[in-house]
């Protein structure tokens, strides 16, 4: 299944390509990958990075572990 998704690229060069509402650890907090901004720091497997690039893509559906309950 296609769909939007967010592609977030630190100052690495690594990138994650994750959909809205599928929570991020940034800035020290669980975040919607929509509002990430740059600047804003990604907790990686390496640690803590800025986000360098953000961009909204269309790409085949994956699942992610971290989400926000609706109720």
């Amino acid at each position: 299944m296609v769909g939007e998704y967010m592609r977030l690229t630190t100052t690495s060069g690594a990138a994650i390509e994750i959909s809205p509402l599928h929570l991020l650890p940034v800035n020290g907090k669980l975040t919607d990958p929509a509002d990430v901004v740059l600047g804003d720091v990604l907790q990686t497997p390496r640690g803590p990075e800025a986000v360098v690039r953000v961009e909204k893509i269309q790409a085949a559906g994956a699942f992610h572990v971290v989400v926000e309950d609706p109720g």
